[in-house]
This record gives C-alpha cells, structure tokens and sequence, in this order.
C-alpha cells in the first residue's frame, strides 16, 4: 500500500477482529475508532504499537489527523 493519498501513523492497536482493528493515536480506548482491515496496513512493533498505513481520508474522518487547510471536504466531483 503506497502513493500520495496514504498516511502512516503511529497508532495502538487495542482490539482486532476478522474484519477490523480497534485503533487510537494516544492509546485511550474511549477515543478509539474501528477501521476496516481492508482500507489498513498494520505492521506491528510491540504488543500494541504498530505502524499503521491508511488513506488520508479515512484517518481525517475518523479524527486521526487533521484536515489541511481547505481539505475538510473533499472534490467529490472534479470540481475546483
């Protein structure tokens, strides 16, 4: 998984599941969110540590990261 559109982070991996990870930036399971392993490339660096590889947008709707300015919503049609 590579190319502009991805972000890698530094994440926790409290939970994971067949089909998804229970991830946070900062290791507090209430601000946890559950990301679909498919959208996910985890490479773990401890129990629950791990390099977590994701779409920008995905990070930004799940409060990951922050937007950059004018990226809160993005060109869903091409258009400036």
């Amino acid at each position: 998984m590579s190319g502009p559109d991805l972000v890698d982070l530094d994440l926790y991996v409290h939970e994971r599941r067949d089909r998804s990870a229970l991830v946070s930036r900062f290791g507090d399971r209430s601000q946890a969110a559950w990301l679909a392993l498919a959208h996910l490339d985890i490479a773990m660096k401890g129990d629950t540590r791990a390099l977590v590889t994701l779409p920008r947008w995905l990070a930004i709707q799940e409060g990951l990261i922050q937007p950059r300015d004018g990226e809160e919503q993005p060109n869903l049609f091409g258009r400036p």
